[in-house]
């Protein structure tokens, strides 16, 4: 996903990884980023997915 930002009037483009675009899209600001993690750690153990060895470094980015 991109995101446009005009920084001092110059447009620059953001490309957004997955983890960071899926907080983005779903920020409304009615919760706490302790509860969008506990939400996401939930999403994993509800999929029964292998939980990948870096999730720790990609979350605390």
């Amino acid at each position: 996903m991109y995101v446009v930002n005009v920084p001092n009037n110059k447009p620059t483009i953001i490309t957004m990884e997955l983890g960071t675009q899926e907080i983005f899209l779903n920020a409304t600001g009615q919760i706490s980023v302790l509860e969008m993690m506990k939400i996401a750690q939930q999403m994993y153990v509800d999929s029964k997915m292998q939980i990948p060895d870096a999730l720790h470094r990609i979350i605390n980015r």
